[in-house]
């Protein structure tokens, strides 16, 4: 009777082990995979902020020179821009954090409304926040 209870205990804490342990890998796949998100949604959002900053550039350079082609160019950057935006805002809101959603709306409304320096702060402190989210300490 002992020997039955004994391998009783055994497979019953064989089992118990085996459940945390898929658990713990379970919640450790799930959080890389949430990183993996967050890191592909940031990229987005940066590559879309730097072409919204080459439509701007390109829109104040033909209108300084009057160049209908320069105005051209940044009316199809802009056109391209309006269609990643959203897309990337999305997937941003979806993956934030919320502080990292709200420093990416800075960088776009100072894109839009603000200067060169308002732009870089918020632009650094966007990619500080991104850093953060993903446990990033430095880039060198």
């Amino acid at each position: 009777m002992s020997e039955i209870l004994a391998v009783v205990i055994g497979a019953s804490l064989a089992t118990l082990g085996g459940l945390i342990g898929a658990w713990v890998q379970g919640r450790r796949e799930h959080a890389r995979w949430i990183r993996e998100q967050r890191y592909q949604a940031y990229v987005d959002i940066v590559a879309v902020h730097h072409d919204q900053i080459s439509a701007s550039i390109a829109k104040r350079a033909a209108k300084e020179f009057g160049s209908a082609v320069g105005a051209t160019t940044a009316d199809r950057l802009q056109d391209d821009v309006n269609l990643q935006l959203p897309r990337a805002s999305a997937a941003l809101a979806i993956v934030g954090p919320a502080a990292t959603v709200e420093a990416a709306g800075a960088v776009h409304h100072a894109i839009l409304f603000g200067d060169d320096a308002e732009q870089i702060s918020t632009r650094n402190a966007l990619l500080l926040a991104m850093r953060k989210t993903l446990n990033i300490s430095s880039v060198r």
